[in-house]
């Protein structure tokens, strides 16, 4: 299946995206913290340190969130800019110091790109702390893995409500 947009191409605006890098990985650091002291600290500070995100797991933080990044970019395929979804030209670099996703929307489109840029924020902390406590807690990984599923279909509703002519999607054969 494809996506089928009947957007004309004379219609449309750009809008970019940008998350930090260093914002990121300051919130997941802070939500895993929080997440070890309060739920182990008290029955097992040795627990409680091998849950909390260290620097030492920077790199795979840092592909971490390159997936989730990859995840908002296919929810978003209808509008996500065509370079950014052909193979090799746009990889998500793990070590960037900032994540940038073009959006390619219509002219009367009213997405705010700083709201939408927190609402992405919000997304992928909760999915790096799910797929992170996966390994480390797995028992309190299932909370998370629904906060990143509600926070990732927030987003698409945002984009998809603030789309005065929204695209059809539809089956191409």
């Amino acid at each position: 299946m494809k996506d089928m947009n009947i957007f004309n191409q004379k219609d449309m605006k750009d809008i970019v995206v940008s998350l930090k890098r260093e914002e990121l990985t300051y919130s997941i650091d802070y939500l895993t913290y929080k997440v070890a002291k309060v739920h182990f600290s008290e029955s097992s500070p040795k627990v409680a340190v091998e849950v909390a995100s260290t620097p030492s797991d920077k790199d795979y933080v840092d592909e971490l969130i390159a997936s989730g990044i990859e995840n908002v970019r296919n929810e978003l395929r209808w509008c996500v800019e065509k370079r950014n979804r052909v193979a090799g030209t746009d990889i998500v670099c793990p070590a960037c110091e900032t994540y940038d996703i073009v959006l390619h929307l219509a002219d009367d489109s009213r997405v705010d790109p700083q709201i939408l840029g927190r609402m992405i924020h919000d997304y992928l902390v909760y999915y790096v702390a799910y797929r992170y406590l996966l390994l480390s807690a797995p028992g309190m990984a299932s909370s998370f893995a629904s906060l990143s599923e509600a926070a990732l279909n927030k987003v698409y509703m945002h984009v998809r409500e603030e789309q005065p002519s929204k695209p059809v999607r539809g089956i191409i054969s």
